[in-house]
């Protein structure tokens, strides 16, 4: 099932947006995503843009404005912040030093926390 995406380009009191409408792949419902751009020019660079980005990367990219530090810094430390797996003496996966890492995340948390990326 191809997934139906369709964008136009509106004016709202003055101002001009670009609107996407897509159906979100997990819940299947219908979501709308808007930005605002300086010149119907550029809102349709903007457009383009965007439906290239959620060819190549989904529409999840779309929500990267709306993400916390914090909300980065877990999936880094799931991800990436692994101790380290060891086979016939080589590191293959993981971090040997994970105590550092840890603490490092913990002081940019309590710094960035709650700001949006």
């Amino acid at each position: 099932m191809s997934r139906e995406r369709t964008g136009f380009i509106i004016e709202r009191n003055g101002k001009i947006y670009v609107r996407l409408q897509f159906t979100d792949p997990v819940t299947g419902k219908r979501r709308e995503f808007m930005r605002g751009a300086k010149s119907r020019e550029k809102a349709e660079k903007l457009w383009m843009k965007l439906l290239r980005e959620i060819e190549e990367y989904g529409e999840t990219s779309l929500e990267g404005d709306r993400v916390t530090f914090d909300q980065l810094a877990d999936e880094y430390q799931k991800k990436k912040l692994v101790p380290a797996k060891v086979l016939e003496g080589k590191k293959v996966a993981g971090m040997k030093s994970l105590k550092s890492a840890i603490g490092e995340v913990k002081a940019l948390r309590e710094y960035f926390g709650k700001k949006r990326i």
